[in-house]
């Protein structure tokens, strides 16, 4: 489809943009517009080889300008371009244009479905990075970052310039999760486990420090994998990082498994009704996680059904019940300690005993008679 005076032909299998950098769209002139067959929430790769004089410009988006999924300039000079978007619905476009006057053309250009790394699926991840913080908590720096060519869907764990420890998820530009971990003293160790997973996100500070989580929000579309950076503008990580490691699957059972948490649950009184804290109060004492699956109104039958559907890895956690008596079932005695059983009363001391004085002593005692 031509735009303006801009012109598009066929030369020598490439396609050639040329435009009169007066007219048309993007004051030159848009080239070609390509129907793209895409997935909601699906990660994509592009790449686009250019043989150019001059810079062209690349745009993947249900609009040229509105709802853009990805855009990038290519560098002259036979460029080979690749990157990655996220698709947010089935009618996106591909929009190679030419900004100004003169002519760049296309050589070779593809679109296909990717992954951040292999086994990698968008039903989540689990991530645990081990390291020490910069010297200077100066400005926001990206530990790692999974993400989909521009800042609209990413997963980042970052320290910002206040020192604290964050693990961020970004859906379609939206904030979808923020988890504050708190703030971690410059040239200090570090260990974060962070879980990301529709509707579950978790993270975790040294293992030891509080269980925070978000439970809403969609798991975004990423592509890349970055460590010590995000490829989005944002300072490089000049601390130290000893160990990364990243498994596919979410879920708070891939999250929990080499975590020594305890894992509460209960009535309202265990999902902070009426102002009570037990689960933070419990994690404090403690010193260790708490996964608290407790909910307002609940009878011991709902909550034993929770306990039971738990994943593998938290029921082999320490477990903890709360329930308040007047939502007692019958059946929560089996959850109470054995009664003691009343005891016997003892017999009276046989030291006093004149025969057993007798036996001890060789003597008879006074006052007594030996059979």
């Amino acid at each position: 489809m031509l735009n303006g005076t801009s012109t598009v032909a066929v030369v020598a299998a490439s396609a050639l943009l040329s435009s009169d950098g007066t007219s048309g769209v993007g004051s030159g002139g848009a080239g070609i517009t390509q129907d793209l067959v895409t997935i909601a929430d699906k990660a994509y790769s592009v790449t686009d080889v250019s043989n150019n004089v001059v810079a062209h410009s690349l745009r993947i988006g249900t609009t040229l300008y509105g709802g853009d999924l990805l855009a990038l300039s290519l560098t002259p000079q036979n460029a080979t371009l690749k990157s990655c978007f996220a698709a947010t619905g089935v009618g996106s476009k591909v929009y190679p244009y030419r900004p100004a006057a003169g002519a760049a053309s296309i050589d070779r250009f593809s679109v296909k479905e990717c992954t951040a790394f292999k086994g990698f699926d968008q039903g989540g991840c689990t991530i645990e990075v081990t390291g020490t913080t910069p010297a200077i908590a100066a400005s926001r720096k990206t530990i790692a970052c999974l993400h989909a060519g521009l800042d609209r869907h990413y997963l980042n764990i970052l320290q910002n310039a206040a020192g604290e420890i964050h693990v961020v998820s970004l859906y379609r530009g939206g904030n979808i999760a923020d988890l504050n971990l708190g703030i971690v003293a410059p040239s200090t160790a570090f260990r974060v486990r962070a879980g990301f997973k529709a509707k579950e996100f978790y993270a975790v500070l040294n293992g030891t420090g509080p269980l925070v989580t978000d439970l809403a929000g969609a798991m975004p579309a990423v592509g890349q994998l970055i460590v010590s950076n995000d490829g989005l503008g944002t300072a490089a990580w000049d601390g130290g990082i000893g160990r990364f490691t990243i498994t596919a699957g979410g879920g708070i059972g891939q999250f929990a498994g080499p975590i020594d948490m305890l894992h509460f649950d209960g009535d309202s009184f265990a999902g902070g009704a009426y102002g009570v804290i037990l689960p933070s109060t419990l994690a404090v004492t403690a010193g260790r996680p708490v996964y608290n699956t407790g909910a307002g109104g609940n009878t011991i039958d709902q909550i034993g059904a929770r306990l039971a559907a738990a994943p593998h890895e938290v029921r082999r956690k320490a477990t903890i019940v709360w329930d308040r008596p007047e939502r007692h079932h019958d059946g929560l005695g089996l959850l109470r300690p054995a009664r003691r059983r009343p005891r016997r009363p003892r017999p009276p001391a046989l030291r006093h005993h004149p025969a057993l004085c007798q036996l001890r002593t060789g003597r008879r005692h006074a006052g007594t008679r030996h059979p």
